[in-house]
C-alpha cells in the first residue's frame, strides 16, 4: 500500500491562489492610498499591514522560500529564513485538525523526545498540538495528513524489520 509513495516529496504553497490574494491585496492598497487615504494614523497603520500582506503572499511565489519536504526518515518545513527538521521516529498520532479557523497538519511528539519538552507542556496545557504545520502546500488536509501517515507506516516498518 504503500511502496506506491516515491520519495523526496518536495510540496509548495499552491501559485494560483498565491497569485489571487496577492492580486486582492494590491487592489486593496490601492484603494487605500487612491480613494480612502485622509492622512490618519488610522490610514498608515491600514497600508502598512496591507503593504506587509502583499509582500507576504508574493514571498509564497518564489521557490524554495516556503515548503514541505517529506522523505524516509521524516519532514522538513522551510519558511523564508529557517527550516525545521522532524523525524518519524519523533512523532505520533498525525492528523488533520481545526486550530482558530484554520487547518493544520497536527501530531504528538513520542514521550522520549525532550528538545521541545517546555512549549509541548504549555501547549497540553492549552489543549493546543504538541507540533504542527499549516495546510497551505495545495493539497487537502485530510490527504497530506494520510500522506504524512502513509510514509511514517513504511518508515516504522523498516525499522522493525531490521
Amino acid at each position: 500500500m504503500t511502496e506506491d509513495i516515491k520519495l523526496p516529496i518536495k510540496l509548495t504553497p499552491n501559485k494560483g491562489k498565491s497569485i489571487f490574494l496577492l492580486m486582492a491585496f494590491l487592489a486593496f492598497l490601492y484603494y487605500l492610498i487612491q480613494d480612502g487615504y485622509k492622512e490618519s494614523s488610522y490610514d498608515y497603520l491600514s497600508i502598512s499591514i496591507t503593504g506587509l500582506g502583499a509582500i507576504a503572499f508574493l514571498l509564497f511565489l518564489f521557490p524554495n522560500i516556503i515548503f514541505l519536504l517529506l522523505d524516509k526518515d521524516g519532514f522538513t518545513c522551510g519558511s523564508l529564513f529557517f527550516k525545521r527538521r522532524t523525524n518519524w521516529k519523533d512523532i505520533t498520532d498525525i492528523k488533520a485538525k481545526k486550530s482558530f479557523g484554520n487547518t493544520i497538519i497536527a501530531w504528538s511528539y513520542t514521550p522520549d523526545y525532550t528538545p521541545v519538552k517546555r512549549i509541548r507542556l504549555l501547549n497540553r496545557k492549552l489543549g493546543l498540538s504538541e507540533g504542527a504545520i499549516p495546510c497551505i502546500f495545495g493539497i487537502k488536509p485530510e490527504d497530506l495528513a494520510d500522506l504524512m501517515r502513509r510514509i511514517k507506516t513504511r518508515h516504522d516498518d523498516s525499522l522493525n524489520n531490521e
